[in-house]
């Protein structure tokens, strides 16, 4: 596979806009410059003309269970995240954050996480819900990923730090007495402290929102909803212009008018897509099973357990853009943001969600209507890998 290559004829987005620029020249997976030059091709480099279709940094799933089949506490070998993190590179994701679970035996194992394949998405490091949360808001997570509430902190957090390293995100319920000190604590990793999976109440929501807490775990779910006597904590997530939150976007999670609602209310800057996917990802209809969850029930691009509680979503990011563009009226540079930029800002990473000289060269092909033709990871296109 040529490791230099120029990509001409580009209408490149960057992560915020679309820039007067039209080509792109990459070597060793690096993108070294970013221009206008019409001059003639140098001799050595692979050439990608893409006839003014739209390219754009590689989508960030910051929230994922997995894909391919593969549920994040179900991996027991390297192989499956590799697999899993092909299934992701074939939507448009080149880069993710898996979510996970507190494992009180300790048989989640993060040496199995390790960049990597030039096939396949990048792992950004984990996202775990819990375990401090509200056993009245927990949604599809078991309890005994939860801690109690007179539950040892240094401990737990100590098993944490120990076994899952990588760790980039924690939701936590701000109600839980246990949750300030769990937030320091991970300021101290520079973990984000992501509210959710909570009971609390406007006046609650907003204290934590002022203490340490900027981040939102998937908006409107696992948490109060809102009413005109008791606004709950999406007013006070509102207010707090610093903060962001995660909206799934499959019609099924939300309902598409709130999606507009929020993101009319929240602004684009503020808002980040995500799947919330589980194993199931762009699954067809019908029963499935996991190991450690059993049976999953697939329908409308959603994913249910056999009791009907659910459990997580199983479509694209791509088809979550391409719906949030619809739903809300918006254009391809709104939308395209809320999965490359505003997931990388968050999470402060330098060389994914951006198109500039430096970062990684992982892009998406798109035309107007968002069509995916082409997912090039570390300058490597996938549908020929």
């Amino acid at each position: 596979m040529n490791d230099k290559a120029i990509i001409i004829n580009a209408s490149i987005f960057d992560g915020k806009y679309f820039i007067k620029a039209s080509q792109i020249k990459f070597e060793d997976g690096i993108i070294r410059e970013i221009s206008n030059k019409q001059s003639k091709m140098p001799t050595g480099y692979k050439i990608y003309d893409l006839k003014n279709k739209i390219i754009s940094p590689g989508f960030i799933d910051m929230h994922t269970h997995g894909a391919g089949g593969i549920d994040a506490m179900d991996i027991t070998s390297p192989k499956q995240v590799k697999l899993m993190a092909k299934a992701f590179a074939k939507t448009g994701v080149t880069s993710f954050l898996l979510a996970c679970f507190f494992d009180k035996k300790n048989s989640f194992n993060a040496t199995y996480f390790d960049n990597n394949n030039s096939t396949a998405a990048r792992f950004l490091g984990l996202y775990m819900e819990g375990p401090f949360i509200s056993t009245l808001k927990k949604g599809s997570i078991s309890e005994e990923y939860i801690s109690k509430t007179n539950a040892n902190i240094k401990k737990i957090m100590d098993a944490i730090n120990k076994s899952y390293g990588t760790l980039k995100v924690m939701t936590l319920a701000p109600e839980l007495k246990q949750a300030m000190e769990v937030s320091k604590l991970l300021a101290k990793k520079h973990v984000i402290a992501a509210f959710g999976h909570s009971a609390a109440d406007y006046v609650k929501t907003k204290s934590a929102l002022k203490s340490g807490i900027h981040h939102v775990t998937h908006l409107f779910n696992a948490m109060q909803g809102f009413h005109h006597r008791k606004p709950g904590p999406f007013t006070a997530i509102v207010e707090n212009l610093n903060t962001t939150v995660e909206l799934i976007a499959d019609g099924t999670h939300v309902h598409p008018v709130i999606i507009r609602f929020a993101i009319k209310l929240l602004g684009i800057e503020r808002v980040i897509l995500i799947t919330d996917s589980t194993a199931m990802l762009d699954y067809k209809a019908g029963k499935y099973y996991l190991k450690k969850s059993g049976t999953v029930v697939v329908k409308a691009g959603a994913a249910f357990r056999a009791d009907g509680t659910l459990f997580g979503s199983c479509t694209t990011l791509l088809d979550m853009v391409k719906n949030t563009k619809k739903w809300c009226d918006l254009n391809n540079e709104q939308v395209l943001r809320m999965v490359t930029y505003n997931p990388a800002k968050l999470l402060g990473l330098k060389r994914v969600g951006r198109i500039a000289k430096g970062c990684f060269a992982d892009f998406n092909v798109l035309d107007e209507n968002l069509k995916l033709y082409e997912v090039f990871v570390g300058g490597i296109p996938i549908s020929q890998a």
